[in-house]
């Protein structure tokens, strides 16, 4: 997703920010009329998901109903299972900004300047699961709830960029940094922690004719203490980029990730 300004805009725009010496509110001039025409963009990489999982069996207990055929009236399965569980989640955040200076106005002899920014993170999850399956069959209708938790290691990964091109009487001059990602906080970025992983799998099936079969299933899985790129970011910006207290600096803020999901299938038997 990305939303932003376009360039020849009546208004005055600028990106906000947070200024470090005074604590109040400040702006990096984007567009303004008759001084300066640009735009920014953010675009916000979707967070993407994946995972993979292989556990084995062992039945707890069983109860077979009346009929005691392979398609019983009524039963009853709990299972134990043990496996392994791996789970992966990404996003980003980028900002472009670009502006043209008015050829009536004095700033510095620049001409035009652009800046990209770019802020990532990446969670790693590889552990150990543990957890009890349950079917109930009733007629047609065939339920199955699934639960287990997982404990193994968390690792995280966030990464922070900025340049800016600033063009001087028709040289571009490339300038570490931008207004959010400086050098004060731009870099790679590596954190590992111990980390318990529930979920929780429902899923109902309903046998339509003697060959097909209706399912929908419900998922929830919790990911704790992952990074969030646009949660790195940070407003308090040092002009500055000298001594100890410089700002913006890493955050490493941490948040517990809810992933959700819906399953709709139908099957063929033969």
């Amino acid at each position: 997703a990305a939303g932003g300004t376009t360039a020849n805009s009546p208004l005055i725009i600028s990106r906000p920010f947070v200024d470090q010496t005074s604590g109040g509110q400040s702006g990096a001039p984007v567009n303004y009329p008759g001084a300066l025409q640009g735009g920014a963009v953010v675009s916000a990489k979707a967070g993407y998901l994946y995972g993979a999982n292989a556990e084995a069996r062992a039945s707890l207990f069983r109860w077979i109903g009346p009929e005691g055929t392979k398609s019983p009236d009524r039963s009853f399965r709990l299972d134990g299972t043990l496996g392994y569980q791996f789970v992966h989640f990404a996003d980003g955040v980028g900002i472009t900004q670009s502006s043209i200076v008015s050829p009536a106005a004095s700033f510095f002899g620049v001409d035009a300047l652009r800046s990209v920014e770019r802020f990532t993170a990446s969670n790693m999850y590889n552990g150990g699961a543990a957890g009890l399956s349950a079917d109930w069959w009733s007629g047609r209708w065939h339920l199955v709830t699934a639960g287990k938790i997982g404990l193994g290691g968390l690792y995280r990964q966030a990464s922070v960029t900025g340049d800016t091109v600033v063009t001087v009487a028709g040289s571009p001059v490339n300038v570490p940094g931008a207004v959010l990602a400086r050098p004060s906080n731009m870099g790679e970025y590596w954190a590992c922690s111990l980390a318990w992983v529930p979920q929780a799998d429902f899923k109902v099936d309903y046998r339509l004719t003697e060959r097909i079969i209706l399912s929908a299933g419900y998922t929830v899985l919790v990911l704790p203490e992952v990074w969030r790129a646009a949660e790195q970011i940070d407003p308090v910006v040092g002009l500055s980029q000298t001594g100890a207290a410089t700002k913006p600096v890493f955050q490493d803020n941490r948040s517990t990730l809810w992933m959700q999901g819906i399953t709709l299938g139908m099957r063929l038997d033969f």
